[in-house]
């Protein structure tokens, strides 16, 4: 059976052959920890590390390394930061399209929060909502895309909005990074994730944030960190201060062979714009174009209402869509039969689906990615049109 994946807005799918080269020397040949031995394995990890987080600051236009804090996760590193920089005593600002990993640790708080509108299109509106500011808010939690409907938040709407409160500003990346880039310069801290845009491995994530954020955030997590164990207290210095325990090495081995494989182009004159406008300058420009051919082909079927932004340069990969008095997840069913790989549901994102009406029941949504082909999004559009009866087959 022919197996098209399109469900990368889950987790990237198929990954580049250097993840797999790049662990499997890792776990060969190396496999010590960091900052735990005076070896040459465990040197050699550190180095690792080290150059790694120097990579990631450079994507995000970040001139300190150290302000990169490694997490399991973005899931993670919404908590630490969320756990770590708020209390019950604060209130915070959100879309309407935040996901559960934003959601959920604000409700377990007990963190009062509210929402931004959003448009028939899923963008979230900025403009004259000055009267949800209190004077216990403290920060504005955004997600880039929305994992349900793909429309891309105005990210630059959102640093003016927070500049006029004097709000923290915290960006969860994890569905808009690296297709549409992102600065860190006017956000506070930037949640990402490696397995999805990035193309790395799962089990690792990490913040990017400056220096006022970081001195008002205290760890959520204590442990070992390798380093002034002499104390009972976690580090005060950067960035063990917030990495206890024994990271995913493995995984930051993968992650930085696939950051070198797509640097490898501008190797000499290396700056961050010229590393995303690389081979990741590919992969946006196919995921762009299976996306139009999509969305384009799931427009002209009968009953069929795709939610998001009809603007391609304001949409992710995301396409969420319907179809009038038939369940969702029995089309999800029947295309899997016909090797089609998809989601169906809520997406872990309840207040995206209440904002746009798809609340309880859910959407179909569609992910392509980089390299999705053409002729798979057309077998995919027959395929569906079949099963709901309109091919002329």
């Amino acid at each position: 059976m022919k197996r098209i994946y399109l469900d990368n807005a889950c987790t990237s799918f198929p990954k580049p052959k250097i993840l797999a080269k790049s662990i499997t020397n890792f776990i060969t040949n190396k496999g010590s920890n960091p900052s735990r031995g005076v070896y040459q394995s465990a040197i050699d990890s550190s180095t690792l590390l080290l150059d790694t987080r120097i990579e990631i600051a450079s994507l995000f236009n970040s001139i300190d390394y150290k302000s990169v804090i490694f997490t399991s996760g973005i899931t993670q590193s919404l908590n630490m930061v969320i756990g770590g920089l708020l209390t019950k005593e604060d209130h915070v600002i959100i879309t309407s399209f935040e996901h559960n990993s934003v959601v959920r640790p604000l409700v377990e708080l007990q963190i009062e929060y509210s929402q931004l509108p959003s448009d028939e299109k899923a963008n979230t509106i900025f403009d004259n909502q000055d009267y949800l500011i209190k004077k216990n808010t403290k920060a504005m939690i955004l997600t880039q895309a929305s994992n349900v409907f793909g429309t891309v938040t105005d990210i630059n709407k959102a640093k003016e909005f927070a500049k006029k409160h004097s709000l923290f500003l915290i960006i969860d990346s994890a569905q808009g990074f690296p297709s549409f880039p992102l600065d860190i310069n006017g956000i506070d801290a930037i949640c990402f994730t490696t397995h999805k845009g990035l193309l790395g491995p799962t089990g690792i994530g990490g913040i990017v944030s400056n220096e006022r954020f970081l001195k008002n955030l205290k760890p959520v997590i204590a442990g070992g960190t390798g380093s002034a164990s002499n104390l009972l207290t976690m580090p005060d210095f950067l960035p063990d201060k917030f990495e206890a325990g024994t990271l995913n090495l493995m995984g930051i081995a993968g992650l930085y062979g696939v950051l070198i494989d797509n640097k490898k182009k501008t190797e000499d004159s290396f700056n961050t714009n010229e590393y995303i406008n690389t081979n990741f300058e590919q992969y946006r420009y196919n995921t762009k174009q299976r996306v139009k051919e999509l969305v384009t082909g799931l427009n002209t079927i009968h009953g069929i209402t795709v939610y998001g932004e009809s603007d391609f340069d304001k949409r992710s990969s995301a396409i969420s869509f319907t179809i009038d008095k038939v369940d969702c997840s029995d089309i999800a069913y029947k295309l899997g039969e016909f090797g089609i790989e998809c989601r169906v549901g809520l997406h872990c994102s309840p207040l995206a689906h209440k904002a746009m009406g798809t609340y309880p029941s859910g959407t179909i949504r569609f992910s392509p990615g980089p390299f999705t082909t053409k002729e798979e999004i057309t077998y995919t559009l027959d395929i569906l049109k079949k099963i709901i009866g309109e091919s002329d087959e």
